[in-house]
């Protein structure tokens, strides 16, 4: 069959040989789907969670993290396959925290000269 059925402890995934795995010779998951006699699910013990990522790399030759995702453990995960990708093959998504420090930086100044206004409006009222 083109399609393999791989259960990661107890959650399924399923994938092409061709392209998908085939990209990846080396890989452990091509190993076991090449060794693989008949269409029966082939058990991985893995990270259900980060397996995803494990695909992703097989399929895009690249992985795209959310913020909510420790780059090392993917990186750990994936040479648990025999796969190593170099650094631009995993991209952190999310939050770009420069920005956020500086929208923060922005938004803590206005807040700081609106303080000083209404306080110099109320020290006038009382005099």
């Amino acid at each position: 069959s083109d399609l393999v059925t791989f259960n990661v402890g107890g959650k399924i995934y399923q994938v092409l040989r061709e392209p998908t795995l085939s990209l990846h010779p080396t890989s452990l998951l091509t190993q076991m789907a090449e060794d693989q006699k008949d269409d029966k699910p082939i058990f991985v013990e893995g990270d259900q969670d980060l397996f995803k990522f494990v695909m992703d790399y097989h399929r895009d030759r690249k992985v795209i993290l959310p913020v909510t995702v420790s780059r090392d453990a993917v990186k750990r995960e994936l040479k648990r396959f025999a796969l190593e990708p170099t650094e631009e093959q995993i991209v952190q998504d999310g939050v770009c925290l420069t920005s956020v420090k500086r929208k923060l930086g922005s938004w803590e100044e206005t807040n700081r000269t609106q303080r000083k206004k209404m306080n110099a409006e109320l020290a006038g009222s009382f005099l």
